[in-house]
C-alpha cells in the first residue's frame, strides 16, 4: 500500500553584512505550508553558522525517504573564494569558486562558509532517495551552487582533493551545473549578483512566492513562473535548471516492474514490457494536441523494477488515457474506428479514465504477473465493468498482436457425428499461414521448425477430455497456451483458464493440457479452442487468461525480446451427440 506522499521544506538564511533575510523566509515558509509543505524549524540567526547549516542538510538526508519531495531554500550572500598561486594552475577559468557565505564564529580569518560542492553533494545524495527535490537559491552566483553528480565529491571538503578534483573536470570537460534529478531555481546567472534589497527583502522571494500563492499556480510549470518573474526583475534574469515541467506539489509517481533499461533523464530505451518498447510508455501526450505534454523521468532502475515519474500540467486522468492510447497506437489499433477491437478498447479506455485522480497521491502503475493501478494506496480495479487499465492494456495487446500474427479464422466446421451417445470426438479446422487442415485424433500438425502439436480426445460418461501436446523439435525456447471461451452457452473448461510450460526439451514426454467439461447428453452447441502459440530464440515466461464474458479471453503477453513472434489461433469447434464408442488415445 501507498500513501500520499510527505512535503518537507528546509528554509535558511544567513544575514550578514547588515541583510536582512527574516522577511525572505517568512514569505517561504507561509507559501509552503500552503502548498502543503512541513516546513522544518527555520535555519536562521546564530544557528545558521558553517556547522549549523551542514548539520541540518546532513538531518535532512539522515532522514529522508523515497515518498517524500523536498525543497531546500537558502536566502542571503554568496561569494566567490580565490586560491592563490600555483595552487589551481592549469585549471582555466576555475580560479575563482563559489560558496555561500555562513554566520561567521571566529576572527581569525578561518574559512566558515560553504563551498558548492558541500552542497551539491548533499543534494546529489538526496536525489538518489527521491527524485522530487527541489533547490531555490536566493543569493550571487546561484546557477553555479548545485552541480550535477560528476561534478561533486564527498564531504567534508578537503583543499588538496578539491584542486584534484577540479583539475579532473577540466581534463574530462565535464564541468556542468545541471543536476539531472533536481529543479534548481537560482535567481542571478553565474557572474552576476542577486537582486537584494535590505529593507523589503529579497525581490527574487518576493516575486516567487506572489507567483505560487497565485489560484492553481501548483498546474503551472516553472518555466512559466520564472518568465513571469523575469518581467519584474528590470533584466535580473533567474535561471531554471533540471527537470522543467516539474513543481514539487503536482508530481505523479508511477512505478513500472519489467524489464527495463535506463538511458538519459526522459527515455527508456532497449527494454521490453509486455512485449512492448517501454518508450511507448513515456512518449505521449494528452487527449488532445492542445493539452500540456506529459513528461515522463527515471527515479532508478534496480533489478526488473523501475520507478517512472511523469509530471504533467493537465489532470492526471488524462495521463492515464494517454499512457493507453500510446500503447494502443503503437500496436496499430485505430481508436476512432467501428471494428469490435476499437470498441473493446474504447470500452476499457472510457472506464479506466473515469477515475478522478488527485495530484496529492501518487498514480503507481504495477505490471508484473498482473497489472494494477493503484492511487494513494487504493488499487483501482473494474474487473465486471471491463475498463480497469490491467484489461485494457492486456486486451489491447493481445487481440492487436494476435490479429498481426496469425491468418484469419477458418469456417466454422461442422464436426464429426459419433455413433455412440456418451462419446463426444473433436473436429478441428486449423488455419495457421498457408496451412489448413482438419484435425483427427492423434493427428500432428506441424508449424515449420519450430513446433508441432498432437491431438487426442478420450470420452467417459459425460466427460470428455481433449489432450493437446506439444512437441518439441529440439529448438530452445518454446510455449504454449491453451484455453476455451464459451460461445453458444457451452463451457468447454468452466474450471481451467491455463496451462503453459516453457522451453523444455519435450520430445521424450510431451506435456499434455486436459479441459474436463460436463456435457447434457442431448447438448449441441458451438465453442472455440485458443491456442496461444511463440516461438524465439528467448526462453519465455509464463502467461495468464481471464474469462472476460462473451469477449475473447484478455491474454496477457509474454514478457519477451520484441523478436520473439507470438499470437493466437482462435480454433472453431462443434459438438454433438454421438452413439460411436468413445475414441482411445
Amino acid at each position: 500500500m501507498t500513501t500520499a506522499p510527505k512535503r518537507i521544506a528546509l528554509l535558511i538564511g544567513c544575514a550578514t553584512d547588515a541583510l536582512t533575510v527574516d522577511l525572505d523566509l517568512h514569505r517561504m515558509s507561509v507559501c509552503l505550508h500552503q502548498h502543503g509543505f512541513r516546513v522544518e524549524p527555520l535555519c536562521q540567526g546564530p544557528a545558521a553558522t558553517r556547522e549549523g547549516v551542514l548539520g541540518r542538510l546532513d538531518t535532512l538526508l539522515a532522514t529522508a525517504d523515497e515518498g517524500c519531495a523536498y525543497v531546500i531554500y537558502y536566502t542571503g550572500h554568496a561569494r566567490l573564494c580565490q586560491f592563490e598561486g600555483e595552487l589551481l594552475a592549469g585549471v582555466a577559468g576555475e580560479r575563482l569558486w563559489p560558496y555561500l557565505v555562513t554566520v561567521p564564529t571566529r576572527d581569525d580569518g578561518s574559512f566558515e562558509g560553504i563551498l558548492s560542492e558541500e552542497l551539491s553533494e548533499r543534494v546529489r545524495a538526496l536525489a538518489e532517495v527521491t527524485v522530487n527535490v527541489t533547490t531555490v537559491l536566493d543569493c550571487c552566483h546561484a546557477e553555479v551552487m548545485v552541480r550535477r553528480p560528476p561534478d561533486t565529491f564527498p564531504a567534508p571538503v578537503n583543499l588538496e582533493r578539491l584542486v584534484e578534483t577540479l583539475k579532473r573536470l577540466r581534463d574530462e570537460r565535464t564541468l556542468a551545473t545541471e543536476h539531472p534529478n533536481v529543479v534548481q531555481l537560482a535567481s542571478s546567472p553565474r557572474a552576476a549578483r542577486s537582486a537584494q534589497s535590505t529593507r523589503e527583502g529579497s525581490l527574487f522571494t518576493q516575486l516567487l512566492t506572489d507567483r505560487l500563492n497565485q489560484p492553481r499556480a501548483d498546474r503551472r510549470p516553472w518555466a512559466r513562473h520564472l518568465a513571469a518573474i523575469h518581467e519584474h526583475m528590470g533584466g535580473r534574469s533567474p535561471v531554471l535548471h533540471g527537470p522543467r515541467g516539474r513543481l514539487p506539489f503536482s508530481t505523479e509517481s508511477v512505478e513500472i516492474v519489467g524489464d527495463v533499461a535506463y538511458a538519459g533523464d526522459v527515455w527508456l530505451r532497449g527494454g521490453s514490457l509486455q512485449g512492448l518498447e517501454l518508450k511507448t510508455l513515456v512518449e505521449f501526450r494528452g487527449q488532445d494536441e492542445d493539452e500540456p505534454p506529459v513528461v515522463a523521468r527515471v527515479d532508478r532502475v534496480e533489478g526488473l523494477r523501475a520507478r517512472v515519474v511523469f509530471e504533467t500540467e493537465a489532470r492526471p486522468q488524462l495521463g492515464a488515457f494517454a499512457l493507453v492510447k500510446s500503447v494502443a497506437t503503437k500496436l496499430g489499433v485505430d481508436l476512432r474506428g467501428r471494428s469490435p477491437l476499437a470498441e473493446r478498447a474504447r470500452d476499457r479506455l472510457r472506464t479506466a479514465c473515469r477515475v478522478e485522480l488527485s495530484t496529492q497521491s501518487p498514480l503507481v502503475l504495477s505490471i508484473d504477473d498482473v497489472i494494477t493501478l493503484e492511487h494513494g494506496g487504493i488499487p483501482i480495479r473494474h474487473p465486471r465493468q471491463l475498463g480497469a487499465l490491467d484489461a485494457a492494456l492486456a486486451d489491447v495487446e493481445a487481440l492487436a498482436r494476435a490479429e498481426a500474427f496469425v491468418a484469419a479464422l477458418a469456417p466454422e466446421h461442422e464436426g464429426l457425428i459419433p455413433d455412440a451417445p456418451y462419446a463426444f470426438d473433436w473436429a478441428i479446422e486449423l488455419l495457421l499461414g498457408d496451412e489448413r487442415r482438419v484435425l483427427s485424433p492423434n493427428d500432428v500438425i506441424h508449424h515449420g521448425d519450430r513446433f508441432c502439436v498432437r491431438f487426442t480426445n478420450r470420452s467417459r460418461g459425460n466427460s470428455s477430455l481433449l489432450h493437446f501436446s506439444l512437441l518439441d523439435h529440439g529448438v530452445a525456447g518454446k510455449l504454449g497456451l491453451v484455453t476455451t471461451y464459451s460461445r453458444g452457452g457451452l463451457s468447454v473448461a468452466p474450471r481451467t483458464s491455463a496451462y503453459f510450460f516453457t522451453g523444455e526439451p519435450l520430445a521424450r514426454k510431451p506435456k499434455r493440457f486436459e479441459w474436463p467439461s460436463e456435457v447434457p447428453e442431448d447438448h449441441s452447441g458451438e465453442c472455440e479452442l485458443i491456442v496461444v502459440v511463440s516461438t524465439g530464440p528467448t526462453d519465455l515466461t509464463p502467461m495468464t487468461a481471464r474469462q472476460l464474458g462473451d469477449q475473447l479471453d484478455s491474454l496477457r503477453g509474454p514478457r519477451v525480446d520484441m523478436r520473439v513472434e507470438w499470437g493466437f489461433a482462435r480454433l472453431p469447434l462443434r459438438l454433438a451427440p454421438s452413439t460411436r464408442p468413445p475414441a482411445g488415445v
